[in-house]
């Protein structure tokens, strides 16, 4: 983060915490510990989309907080998950990152998690890349994503196979990530499959170890039936069931 981005982003934590964001937390919480949390858990999962000038900003959050605080802020404010996806979005906006929907916030109780603290976890879930940016000042305009390829899948190192049904599949070796490749030689955060008229595009996201397709290094791909893919050290194989339509466009970007 810049300088001055996180010189306005902690700007902006103080007007938070001296406004009704404060009131949120009923006495429970610290809200300026709850701010910051939000804040490290946005910058540490946001991406470098390929052609954004932005950084991606994660659309799922959980916040863990202590059952008994879990039990007196959910009868206190019922709306506070709410109430914090609105406040994510302002985040988001002054952090100079994009949103691809309104964040979802889920409100966990954790035993791990000391009394009157806080603890939040943040990915980006399920945002296809049809879907238009949203910001704190204007509303978004979605539209639904095509249906994946039929019965696509991806084959680990020729002996897990997994479906691919979601419009994004995150990749890597972080246990949040939808398909977990527990290597030392993928990076926590790997790559990305995102649906794109009806085509599944693979994204690497700046990881260590590189993404490659049929032995060429990738920064973006569509994949098609048979492709090869090598995350780093860890093979896999791109199937889906034909008939496969003839393309001549596998490679948008590569590196």
């Amino acid at each position: 983060m810049s300088q001055n981005r996180l010189s306005r982003l902690e700007a902006h934590i103080e007007r938070l915490v001296e406004g009704s964001f404060a009131r949120l937390f009923a006495g429970r919480l610290e809200p300026r510990q709850v701010a910051i949390q939000l804040a490290h858990a946005m910058e540490d999962n946001a991406y470098a989309a390929p052609g954004q000038k932005r950084p991606i900003a994660p659309d799922a959050y959980t916040v863990f907080i202590h059952p008994e605080d879990f039990a007196a802020l959910t009868q206190a404010q019922p709306d506070l998950a709410a109430a914090l996806g609105t406040h994510l979005v302002d985040l988001a906006a002054r952090s100079e990152m994009t949103l691809t929907r309104f964040p979802s916030v889920t409100l966990s109780p954790s035993v791990s998690v000391p009394r009157h603290t806080v603890r939040v976890a943040a990915q980006i879930a399920s945002a296809p890349v049809s879907t238009a940016i949203i910001d704190a000042d204007a509303g978004a305009h979605t539209s639904q994503p095509a249906a994946p390829p039929p019965n696509a899948r991806l084959i680990i190192e020729g002996e897990r196979a997994i479906p691919l049904t979601q419009p994004t599949v995150n990749i890597g070796r972080r246990l949040d990530n939808h398909i977990v490749i527990d290597d030392l030689r993928i990076s926590r955060r790997h790559a990305q499959l995102r649906l794109r008229q009806g085509r599944y595009v693979l994204f690497d996201l700046g990881s260590s170890g590189g993404t490659a397709v049929n032995g060429q290094a990738v920064q973006e791909c569509i994949l098609r039936r048979g492709d090869r893919i090598a995350f780093g050290g860890v093979f896999a194989v791109y199937q889906e069931d034909p008939p496969d339509t003839p393309r001549h466009d596998t490679q948008l970007h590569t590196g």
